[in-house]
């Protein structure tokens, strides 16, 4: 499946719409592509040669999942840089008259569907910024079955040092447990 680039903004305009996103960069979504070859059947679908461009940002990737009622996922994912700043919106006056929030009924969290997952994957971002903020170099490792996730490692730089890490999620019972070692 290939879509080749394309300007969201300009097909909106086209159409006669006005684009839904209100962005604080307004040449953000000037330029969209995709390309990815998928095969599958009733057992497994598997992604290769993964390929999205949005704007000056370049994702590629590559995806597997199969035992679909125990789903077991594989993926790798790797984004050269984004400035996810421009995508927000502009920043705005606060609407004095908000209405209260409801109160809210505790509800008890399901986690039998991660307690059925697995999941090996692989993240890595060249280098991104959000709300003012960037880090560069992240690397992520996931894996997980049985309820039970490990993050490990976790690396990235940022400002002027740079942060190693590993995780644990643990959903086996009722009340999760997390653990972060830096």
């Amino acid at each position: 499946l290939e879509v080749s680039p394309f300007s969201p903004r300009k097909l909106m305009a086209a159409l006669g719409e006005s684009f839904p996103a209100k962005t604080t960069d307004p040449k953000a979504f000037n330029k969209v592509a995709l390309r990815v070859k998928a095969a599958g059947d009733r057992k497994h679908v598997s992604v290769s040669e993964g390929l999205v461009k949005l704007d000056d940002s370049t994702l590629t990737f590559n995806l597997r999942a199969k035992e679909f009622s125990k789903p077991d996922v594989a993926f790798d994912i790797n984004l050269d840089h984004i400035d996810l700043d421009r995508y927000l919106p502009p920043p705005g006056k606060e609407n004095p008259k908000k209405a209260k929030p409801r109160p809210s009924e505790k509800k008890k969290i399901d986690y039998a569907p991660l307690r059925r997952l697995v999941v090996n994957g692989t993240i890595r971002i060249g280098k991104a910024k959000a709300h003012g903020a960037g880090f560069h170099n992240l690397y992520m490792k996931v894996a997980g079955r049985n309820g039970l996730f490990h993050v490990d490692p976790l690396s990235l730089k940022l400002y002027s040092g740079s942060l190693s890490s590993h995780a644990a999620l643990d959903v086996r019972k009722d009340i999760p447990k997390g653990q972060m070692e830096l």
